[in-house]
């Protein structure tokens, strides 16, 4: 399933095309769910803001969608011989360490200079850039790759900021010396 120079292409035998058909029509299901989620949670905010009425269960939504979404990908992204790295350290993390301290993310975005077509597979990769007594900074890429063709883009960059806060709001140490 690759061709000369070593790149993922179609499958040519009947059975191959049929799975690969399979995976990107269910890939594409996930492209319509992340938008369907962009929707609602556009719509959440919007009637939070304007109505004090936001849509009950949007996070719960959104949760479930995403993971759906993800699982769509999947069989398109095994069969291109892509992977895909999730990372839930944020939503895992032991609060063992930082027992009272909850991360405030900032986010500094990069805007995309064009559109990006669709369909794409879309790629995040994000990097730690600096920690701090009682912060941290990530690096995130998002990169999208056609689905039809394979080329691959960079789309936008951004850095989160994240800080450690105390029960009052102030900043406080992740690791302090004692725990050494």
């Amino acid at each position: 399933m690759a061709d000369a120079t070593g790149t993922p292409g179609r499958p040519t035998d009947p059975a191959g095309s049929l799975l690969f058909a399979a995976a990107r029509g269910v890939a594409l299901f996930g492209g319509l769910v992340l938008f369907a989620m962009a929707v609602l949670t556009t719509v959440s905010i919007i009637g939070r803001t304007a109505f004090s009425a936001p849509i009950t269960g949007d996070f719960e939504l959104v949760s479930i969608g995403a993971g759906i979404a993800v699982f769509a990908f999947l069989p398109y992204c095994q069969l291109m011989r892509g992977n895909v790295i999730v990372d839930f350290f944020m939503s895992r993390a032991p609060t063992r360490p930082a027992p009272a301290a909850t991360p405030t993310p900032a986010a500094t975005p990069t805007p995309s200079p064009t559109p990006t077509p669709i369909p794409r597979v879309v790629e995040v990769v994000a990097r730690v850039n600096g920690v701090g007594r009682s912060s941290m900074q990530v690096d995130v890429e998002l990169i999208a790759e056609s689905i039809h063709s394979g080329e691959r883009r960079l789309c936008t960059t951004g850095r989160f900021h994240m800080i450690a806060l105390d029960g009052q709001g102030r900043p406080t140490p992740v690791i302090t010396e004692d725990r050494g």
